[in-house]
């Protein structure tokens, strides 16, 4: 089976690179990755990949539930995945406004919208990696399937897989 998913996986991979540049960020700090997501990116269509090079799955469960306990009210977060294995990937989603989206994920807007916040609460975690990959608009029916098959091969510790591949969410 994972043979199969991972074969899926490389032939979506071939055509998302077909589709545009793939430019993964560096991995920087938290700081400079807000800094970076203020400004205004073009493109019609995105998925990321927010991932960690902290490995301890225990910790960052522990931050965020303490975070989440103690702001049911005041924020909305992203729900978490059960895993038997930890592979540093944090969440993987889609979006349209790729800078809000990721201001969201690092916690300087949006309280309101189920996302990691992760500026809150991610206090022993200095670093963070987002990879990007641009879709075109011409593939806006391919990008939840897209999604769907990074979120089934990464397996992320937040977030949840989208159901509905003709709606117009963006996660």
């Amino acid at each position: 089976m994972k043979q199969a998913i991972d074969n899926h996986i490389e032939k979506l991979l071939k055509i998302i690179k077909g589709l545009g540049t793939f430019e993964p960020t560096p991995t920087t700090s938290r700081q400079a990755l807000a800094e970076t997501f203020k400004c205004d990116i073009k493109s019609e269509y995105f998925l990321y990949i927010i991932r960690t090079d902290f490995m301890d799955s225990k910790v960052i469960l522990k931050q965020f539930r303490q975070f989440k306990d103690k702001n049911k009210e005041s924020y909305k977060l992203s729900s978490i995945n059960e895993l038997d294995k930890f592979n540093g990937v944090l969440y993987v989603g889609s979006s349209a406004s790729l800078d809000s989206r990721l201001n969201q994920h690092l916690g300087h807007t949006g309280k309101r919208v189920y996302s990691l916040q992760l500026n809150q609460w991610f206090k022993k975690i200095t670093e963070v990696e987002i990879e990007i990959i641009p879709i075109n608009e011409t593939y806006f029916d391919i990008l939840y399937p897209l999604e769907n098959a990074l979120w089934d091969y990464h397996r992320p510790l937040f977030g949840k897989k989208g159901t509905n591949v003709n709606s117009s969410r963006h996660t």
